[in-house]
């Protein structure tokens, strides 16, 4: 399938969404641990519209039903949220693993990796990237979250 995508209004993969995965979770600890009892960390198989399957990784908000991912709009970085129903059926989603944020840093730290931790999904990872245009439509609820702030430090009023 080769379909024409408006750079206006498109969010193109990031292909690094174990990567963004993971990042986000960092930063929920660092900067908004009174949320990370209501985050998980999901890696998943999902089946492209053309029927292939892909692994793929995003953060589930359990409070607010929500899912959250990165994405390149604009020609920037930037993470979304999304009405977790929503998105499921978008992606197409097959099969997933869930981990609390405290079990996705025992596996980082055990791999030294940001993930996937299970060969299911390191063996999707690297498929041809043409053929990943998603499964069950597009999402029609998707908020902006913003890019994450560059500095390990937060800042604050007057820095």
């Amino acid at each position: 399938m080769n379909e024409e995508h408006n750079p206006l209004t498109t969010i193109f993969p990031t292909f690094q969404c174990f990567n963004d995965s993971m990042e986000f979770i960092d930063h929920v600890f660092r900067l908004c641990p009174e949320k990370i009892d209501d985050v998980v960390l999901v890696h998943a198989i999902c089946v492209s519209t053309n029927g292939r399957e892909f692994a793929h990784s995003w953060v589930e908000d359990t409070k607010d039903q929500l899912a959250i991912f990165s994405g390149v709009f604009m020609g920037d970085k930037i993470y979304f949220a999304a009405p977790l129903e929503e998105f499921l059926k978008t992606y197409a989603v097959k099969e997933s693993t869930r981990y609390t944020p405290e079990e996705a840093l025992q596996n980082n730290l055990r791999t030294i990796n940001y993930g996937p931790w299970e060969e299911k999904y390191e063996a999707l990872c690297g498929a041809p990237r043409e053929h990943l245009v998603m499964g069950g439509g597009h999402m029609q609820r998707v908020i902006q979250i913003g890019a994450l702030p560059k500095s390990n430090k937060p800042t604050t009023k007057g820095e």
